[in-house]
């Protein structure tokens, strides 16, 4: 959305707001064009997300039970998304543009390039990692959970979890 402005060296604003997008544009090539289709798009994509994981986070302070689920979704949606971006950069087919600036050196092109990338792959399989016990149910508590489901709002307690005590 605000694009024109991140390569407009005479903008205060670009300055201020988007200096890490124009260091961080020396070493993508897809970040220098305003037009660029990636960029674009996997920004269209992330404001979908923000949506979605805004809902997510709404739905968890009304303790709703899709609050997780949601959650989940979203963080796939993430590492996807990234997952997609990276196949950009390995093994680029003859005859296309290095999608990475061949000016940059090693050390140079790994830490403004692969490790703020790199974060957006460990952080979103840390949080599916956790999620995902809370979406693996053992069986008799899913049993149990879709025999109680929908009866009332809340907190669901069953008399035969092991450890749990009715108070």
């Amino acid at each position: 959305m605000n694009r024109p402005y991140t390569n407009d060296p005479a903008s205060i604003k670009a300055t201020i707001l988007f200096g890490g997008w124009s260091f961080y544009s020396t070493v993508d090539r897809h970040y220098l064009e305003k037009n660029d289709l990636v960029t674009t798009t996997t920004g269209r994509v992330m404001l979908f997300e923000c949506v979605l994981n805004f809902l997510a986070v709404g739905l968890s302070f009304a303790r709703s039970r899709h609050a997780v689920l949601l959650a989940f979704t979203t963080t796939v949606m993430v590492l996807w998304k990234t997952i997609m971006f990276f196949s950009f950069y390995v093994g680029v087919p003859e005859g296309n543009w290095l999608p990475t600036n061949s000016n940059m050196g090693v050390y140079q092109t790994f830490m403004t390039f692969w490790v703020p990338n790199g974060f957006w792959v460990i952080v979103p399989s840390m949080v599916l990692i956790a999620l995902w016990n809370k979406l693996a149910l053992p069986p008799k508590i899913a049993e149990n959970y879709w025999a109680a489901a929908n009866k009332w709002r809340g907190d669901l307690e069953f008399e035969d979890v092991p450890g749990r005590s009715r108070e």
